[in-house]
């Protein structure tokens, strides 16, 4: 399993003033950083959107770092945000004013009792198993939902 979480309004991996912020100032395309028992690739920002990298991109380079790292791609990776992109979802709370694109697989509403959320998270587990390479077919089924039958 691998993650993949979009932070639309940017964030700070590193400090300003540090070797690392440095040298992606100066122009490095990238950056890596290594600590004890941990470490992070920087890739310094673009100068305009135009060149921006799309999900599919990082969605890739997070699957290579998985076979990198252990052989082999990671059967799931859960990506968090980019709701624009065409990737099944699952909505967690009041889906926000735009609307989604793409299939809605689960949908987890506000105030859901461990109960529900129990079988909805078996529900989910079954879909995704049916989606994995060599799993059952994958079937029509609606998007889950706690406290109904999932479609």
């Amino acid at each position: 399993m691998a993650a993949l979480k979009h932070a639309a309004h940017g964030f700070d991996l590193d400090r300003p003033g540090t070797d690392s912020e440095r040298l992606a100032v100066a122009g490095a395309v990238v950056v890596g950083l290594a600590g004890p028992g941990e470490g992070a690739v920087l890739f310094p920002r673009l100068p305009s959107r135009e060149g921006a990298v799309s999900w599919r991109d990082w969605l890739a380079l997070v699957v290579k770092a998985c076979r990198a790292r252990g052989g082999h791609g990671p059967d799931l990776v859960l990506v968090e945000g980019f709701t624009q992109s065409d990737l099944p979802k699952i909505v967690v709370g009041r889906p926000k004013a735009e609307p989604l694109t793409g299939e809605v697989i689960a949908w987890v509403p506000e105030g859901c009792d461990d109960g529900e959320l129990e079988r909805l998270l078996d529900d989910l587990a079954s879909r995704l198993l049916e989606r994995l390479p060599g799993g059952p077919a994958a079937g029509g089924h609606g998007p889950a939902r706690a406290g109904g039958n999932g479609g």
